[in-house]
């Protein structure tokens, strides 16, 4: 029998971490600047970051993204 893998301290999110994806998911809100990929992206984040808070996973193909975004709005 398989069990579900238990959380690692690189599941969970730092206040940094959190605070720049905030910072990007709110800035992306009135931006026209977004391919539709990217506002999907932004979207989903979102969506994923409300279910689980700081347990949300991001991939570090995520925080390029992320990252990307973050530049394009900055």
């Amino acid at each position: 029998m398989r069990t579900k893998p238990t959380p690692q301290e690189h599941d969970v999110l730092s206040d940094d971490e959190l605070e720049r994806i905030e910072d990007v998911l709110r800035d992306a809100e009135d931006s026209d600047a977004l391919t539709q990929w990217e506002e999907e992206f932004v979207d989903d984040l979102r969506d994923r970051l409300a279910e689980y808070g700081t347990r949300t996973r991001v991939s570090a193909a995520m925080w390029s993204v992320i990252d990307r975004i973050g530049a394009k709005l900055g």
